[in-house]
């Protein structure tokens, strides 16, 4: 839910996919560009780890470099420009078993964060990006495990 004054957003959902194959499936740049919306139809560049897409709200191009660690089950995403980059997305994935759910189950939430440059219109299209893309992620996710 959007609040205008926040710093922080947060969108979780529980996926019928495992632990492993829904971390992987988030950490690998091929697959950004199939649900980030800020990112849509994400390639990869000239830069190892360095995609870029396009947001499909302000048609501008953005870049994203993935970083992760597996063993914190956290994919920490830094957005912006080729020159700029900043990580202000993250997701964490935590087993469904760790919570009382069966081994198939994975939790997934996913996390931004505002910068002071961005304004109300702009935070709120991020918020309600990740309410969506957390829909989205939770229908690929599921799909890539069948």
């Amino acid at each position: 839910m959007f609040e205008p004054n926040s710093i922080f957003h947060s969108a979780a959902i529980e996926a019928n996919a495992d632990w492993e194959s829904s971390f992987d499936y988030l950490a690998d740049p091929s697959n950004l560009g199939k649900w980030a919306l800020g990112c849509f139809d994400a390639q990869p560049t000239q830069t190892p780890g360095l995609v870029v897409g396009e947001s499909i709200v302000s048609g501008s191009k953005v870049w994203v470099k993935i970083t992760q660690s597996k063993s914190a089950g956290i994919i920490d995403y830094h957005v912006g420009t080729e020159e700029k980059l900043l990580p202000r997305i993250s997701v964490r994935v935590i087993a469904g078993s760790s919570c009382g759910r069966g081994p198939d189950r994975s939790l997934i939430t996913l996390q931004g964060w505002r910068g002071d440059d961005v304004d109300d219109d702009r935070w709120k299209t991020t918020c309600v990006s990740h309410d969506v893309e957390i829909l989205i992620i939770k229908n690929l996710v599921e799909n890539s495990c069948k």
